[in-house]
């Protein structure tokens, strides 16, 4: 643990420098962000680099809370952890935003760190059961998978105040647990992981699959049938403990748009479309209004560069995937039977093989797309498959890590200086 310690602090410490240089020596694109770096002394001087894009919203709700509709698109754990830990870093003889600055950068990165932790640990325990590895290899190939996500394509967004450090330490720590069973653990990491980002409601299915499961082995054995009540019971529960913060945040901004108490109304105002809706959930029609997102949205002839942004992730995705479940198939020769019963393949990977597909044609057809490098961060296979090309002696892995190296550069380079990127 120790070593995998010392690899995730030192990589946060290189990509920090190394963005840092890059600011320094190029000029931003846009200078926006550039008034808190003015008026917030050294901190800001030091990590207003990563203050870029959304990272801006993250910061003003934290300082201000939900000021305009648009701000509702970002979800309020990641601010509110940040305002939080703020509060002991009032001793700190600096201005609030730049309190506010390093509270979202330790807890960025030492989520990061922590996330590497569990990763290591979830790793290895797939690599004994699924692969039968023996503990030797496990630890050898966890520590891989460990430095892969250490070179993750996003990579940037993991030291910036962004929600993807947080989010991955849940989404692996859920993972975890349902690799072991701990099933209502798991509704509950993943039920933080949609307060941080609203995709973290698919990780429900996970939850679904198992009582799909339970009944189809019910269905096909020949013997006593056991009574799925109980399951299906606890399965629809602990979906709807997954679902609750996405559900009380739509209900909270319902409160304040569209409730004729709301605290917003002024002379003149006017409630947004979306509350007319028969089921009046703004998410969706924000992401609409303001980021143009929604099907096929993003399939446009100017898009064609931002799609080759994301060819080389969504190939390693799906092939990783359908690499993953063949090797279900071929492990009990197409037995389905053999399959639903093997614990090894479906607890964790076979449903988690799904739910990359799902996720990577749900990207592909209603997100912009360039976001699938970031948003693919959090899927613990994407670094066993590349891990796995490396035990198999392709040439494909050298290719994949040349590909992480790659836009850890051109993440640091492009971010840093307000450039688009993802």
């Amino acid at each position: 643990m120790k070593q995998i310690l010392l690899i995730a602090l030192s990589s946060r410490i290189i990509l920090l420098i190394t963005s840092f240089l890059f600011d320094i020596l190029i000029n931003d694109y846009d200078t926006s962000s550039s008034i808190g770096k003015e008026n917030g002394g050294f901190i800001w001087s030091c990590f207003g680099h990563l203050v870029r894009w959304d990272s801006l919203y993250f910061l003003e709700i934290a300082q201000f809370g939900y000021l305009f509709e648009q701000f509702h698109a970002f979800f309020p754990l990641f601010p509110l952890f940040i305002r939080a830990f703020s509060l002991f870093l009032g001793v700190l003889d600096v201005p609030y935003h730049s309190q506010l600055l390093l509270s979202s950068i330790v807890i960025s990165n030492s989520s990061f760190v922590a996330a590497s932790l569990v990763l290591f640990e979830l790793s290895r325990e797939m690599f004994r059961s699924l692969l039968g590895f023996n503990e030797e290899d496990s630890i050898k190939w966890s520590k891989i998978s460990v430095i892969l996500f250490c070179l993750s394509p996003s990579n940037i967004f993991l030291i910036s105040p962004y929600t993807e450090s947080l989010f991955c330490l849940l989404s692996f720590c859920g993972f975890l647990c349902v690799q072991r069973q701990k099933w209502w653990i798991a509704s509950l990491f993943f039920s933080l992981s949609v307060g941080v980002r609203s995709n973290g409601f698919l990780y429900s299915g996970f939850f679904l699959f198992r009582a799909i499961r339970i009944s189809a082995l019910s269905f096909i054995s020949k013997g006593k049938k056991n009574n799925q009540v109980p399951v299906w019971r606890d399965s629809i529960l602990q979906i709807l403990t997954v679902l609750l913060p996405f559900l009380l945040f739509q209900y909270y901004t319902w409160t304040r748009y569209c409730n004729s108490s709301t605290d917003i109304v002024v002379e003149g105002y006017e409630e947004p479309s979306w509350c007319s809706s028969f089921i009046p959930f703004s998410y969706s029609a924000i992401q609409d209004k303001y980021w143009n997102q929604g099907f096929l949205r993003y399939w446009q002839i100017k898009q064609i560069p931002n799609f080759l942004l994301a060819s080389p992730i969504f190939l390693l995705s799906l092939f990783g995937s359908i690499q993953f479940l063949k090797l279900v198939w071929k492990k009990h020769l197409g037995n389905l039977n053999s399959i639903l019963r093997d614990d090894s393949i479906c607890l964790l990977v076979l449903p988690m093989a799904i739910y990359w597909i799902f996720f990577l044609l749900i990207i592909l057809l209603f997100f912009h797309v360039q976001t699938m490098t970031r948003f693919i961060t959090p899927v613990p296979m994407l670094y066993w498959f590349v891990s796995l090309l490396f035990y198999e002696q392709s040439y494909f892995g050298a290719i994949s890590v040349g590909y992480f190296l790659f836009f850890n550069l051109l993440g640091a380079l492009l971010y840093s200086n307000f450039y688009p990127f993802t």
